[in-house]
């Protein structure tokens, strides 16, 4: 995992745990709380809070001591908790406590990792492959909307992963190659299989995903060309 891959990976962690800090501020006020409230409240400008909270751009020092001066939050557990064991502190922290999972490979994340071992830059045309409207792949991507049992077996199935692999983060049971490529760009991902969460409600740990294979649709081709552009 080169130095790029690991910033963003980190970088979108602290985004899930930022959100999941505006949310339980406002239940702890009991007020909605939305992106535009809390950016003021944080004295930020509106947009760039916004791009903190997707992910797209690193909070600085003077930020972070907003977010710390404002909610309580311990800063070791916003940056780190992915990687350690620290506790959100401050008055929220019970509202936080049953987020275990903050900063953890979530199935969105899966997703993304294994589409890009074949179409790092080619978003669109795996959605146009998959037959489903870009904008609705960008939420499945970014966790924003669950993604479908018979969406997944698809993908499964053209890009050599499993289901197990999607929903529940195991590397046994799909493709060497691909697997390979995966944990050279995404080496977490071999930590997080040691303690594999259950992301998909429908299947109970330890039950196996059906290996579903799909007949590929006349004139469509599951090789994507090596750094084609979206």
């Amino acid at each position: 995992m080169d130095n790029d891959s690991r910033n963003n990976w980190r970088r979108e962690a602290v985004a899930v745990r930022l959100e999941a800090v505006r949310h339980a501020y406002g239940r702890a006020h009991k007020r909605s709380m939305p992106r535009s409230v809390f950016s003021k409240l944080l004295n930020i400008e509106g947009a760039r809070y916004r791009r903190y909270e997707r992910g797209e751009l690193s909070m600085p020092l003077e930020v972070l001591a907003e977010v710390r001066a404002l909610t309580g939050v311990s800063l070791d557990w916003l940056l780190c908790a992915d990687v350690g064991g620290p506790s959100p502190g401050g008055p929220l922290a019970e509202l936080l406590a049953d987020v275990k999972t903050l900063g953890a490979i979530s199935a969105a994340d899966r997703l993304r990792f294994a589409r890009e071992t074949q179409a790092k830059n080619a978003i669109a045309r795996v959605a146009r492959m998959m037959r489903i409207p870009l904008a609705t792949w960008r939420l499945y991507e970014r966790g924003t909307l669950a993604l479908p049992l018979p969406v997944a077996e698809e993908f499964a199935h053209r890009f050599s992963v499993s289901l197990d692999y999607l929903y529940r983060g195991e590397l046994g049971n799909i493709a060497a190659t691909v697997r390979e490529k995966l944990l050279a760009e995404h080496p977490e991902l071999s930590a997080a299989t040691e303690s594999s969460g259950t992301d998909n409600p429908t299947r109970g740990a330890g039950t196996k995903s059906p290996e579903t294979r799909h007949p590929q649709r006349s004139g469509e081709n599951c090789e994507i060309e090596p750094g084609a552009s979206a």
